[in-house]
């Protein structure tokens, strides 16, 4: 099968789900021996070392400007985009990968234009869009006239190799009374809720993984929490796994996703999840975690404080969270993806 994939997403992201879902992507189809090549963009956050078979078109304009341009023209027989671009001249398939529309959720003005206009085009352009999840999916049913049968759904995986329950005694004597908070804390992620949930506590900790704090952050969780928070940076799949594993709950209040990758990571490393009631996360995880009734920050301390009061509730959301982790792999993923290419030979 002749494929491109354009690549943009890269020179976008650092890290995240899209991130991972692509990297991921590449390894499957790659093992596959499909015939690949890439678009790389200019100063491309992945480097793609690893991988041996693939064919790089490297970009010399930056993202932050070519990401608004056309994809470099192919001969494969299918392109797929990676982040709502389109071809100068469509003379192949183009299918788009659609993540979610946080973006419209939590941006207003020129930025929230631009975007929504690019995105809007690429998805009425495309032969095939492909989204990570059925709330993707009802949300773009709901807001466009976008016919359905063009529209498939390829849910994201969990990497077992990476994510599993692992006992370390080091780490559980540190952070067994720590609520964690993974990822980004942009305005919809909802930090804000995590950290005024523990407000009602006195004996919880606050464990922050990802980008560096600014001071607005630092004086509200001191003015909030004092002395009850831990900043612990970006850290490795191991680190992170060690820290579900051993960690109180994670807690996750973001009011917009189009998956939620870190539920499901946390599910699988047996870490008792608490999440909003909102678009994909009843999806994911059914009855296995728990959700706050309202965007409220004594509804997620209820929901933590259930915890503290039932070690056999705990432990049952343990269990379940790592079976029903389990229903959602990177090979189901990517299988589905390649069925989506199959009707287009």
């Amino acid at each position: 099968m002749k494929l491109t994939l354009d690549l943009i997403c890269f020179g976008i992201q650092k890290h995240g789900g899209i991130t991972n879902y692509w990297v991921n992507l590449i390894d499957f189809f790659e093992k596959k021996n499909f015939d690949i090549e890439v678009i790389l963009p200019k100063n491309s956050h992945q480097k793609l070392e690893n991988f041996k078979n693939l064919r790089v078109l490297k970009e010399n304009i930056p993202a932050s400007i070519s990401r608004y341009l056309p994809i470099r023209q192919s001969n494969q027989t299918i392109t797929h985009s990676s982040y709502y671009r389109k071809p100068l001249f469509k003379s192949n398939i183009l299918i788009t990968t659609l993540y979610d529309f946080a973006y419209e959720y939590s941006e207003k003005g020129l930025k929230k234009f631009v975007h929504s206009s690019q995105k809007n085009s690429a998805l009425r352009n495309s032969d095939a869009i492909i989204c990570i999840s059925e709330s993707t999916k009802n949300i773009l049913m709901k807001t466009t006239d976008i016919k359905e049968e063009k529209v498939y759904v390829t849910q994201l995986g969990v990497d077992n190799k990476n994510f599993y329950n692992e006992k370390d005694l080091e780490f559980e004597k540190k952070f067994k009374n720590t609520v964690l908070f993974v990822g980004s804390r942009s305005t919809y992620k909802r930090f804000d809720l995590a950290v005024n949930a523990l407000s009602y506590e006195s004996d919880l900790r606050l464990g922050i993984v990802g980008p560096a704090m600014n001071r607005s952050e630092i004086n509200f969780l001191n003015e909030v929490i004092p002395e009850r928070w831990d900043y612990l940076g970006f850290v490795d799949y191991e680190n992170l796994r060690k820290l579900y594993s051993s960690a109180f709950a994670f807690i996750f209040p973001s009011d917009h996703e189009g998956f939620g990758l870190p539920i499901l990571e946390a599910m699988a490393c047996g870490c008792p999840v608490i999440a909003a009631m909102r678009t994909s996360f009843l999806e994911i995880g059914k009855s296995s975690i728990l959700y706050a009734e309202k965007q409220e920050p004594y509804k997620y301390f209820l929901e933590i404080d259930s915890l503290k009061t039932s070690n056999e509730k705990r432990e049952i959301l343990k269990n379940n969270g790592i079976l029903r982790s389990k229903i959602f792999t990177w090979n189901k993923t990517f299988e589905k993806t390649s069925e989506i290419y199959s009707k287009f030979i």
